[in-house]
């Protein structure tokens, strides 16, 4: 029972560091670890590529987050456009109204 305590205790410090976007286990900690406990170090390890995958994500969510934020940014530029122009269209009646060839 104490063995599973320390696993839980262990596993739990791991995910309250990953959602503190550390990852605190090691190479070396799997590879000590797997002489004592090879199902806990295949935990480890699995961790750890969980936390690697979902920094990997993270910095894709980014990287698409921006590409989103730069289109949306010329899209409103091109309706802003085309807002000035349709105002100038809807002018462009008055205008040629009061021409006159004097």
């Amino acid at each position: 029972m104490i063995e599973g305590k320390k696993i839980s205790e262990s596993v739990i410090a791991h995910l309250t560091q990953i959602m503190g976007g550390r990852c605190s286990i090691t190479t070396q900690d799997i590879e000590d670890c797997f002489h004592e406990d090879p199902a806990f170090a295949e935990i480890l390890m699995g961790l750890s590529h969980l936390h690697e995958d979902l920094v990997f994500r993270q910095e894709e969510r980014d990287v698409a987050e921006g590409e989103l934020r730069s289109a949306l940014r010329r899209e409103e530029e091109k309706n802003d456009e085309l807002r000035k122009a349709y105002a100038d269209a809807q002018a462009a009646p008055a205008r040629n109204r009061n021409f006159s060839l004097t």
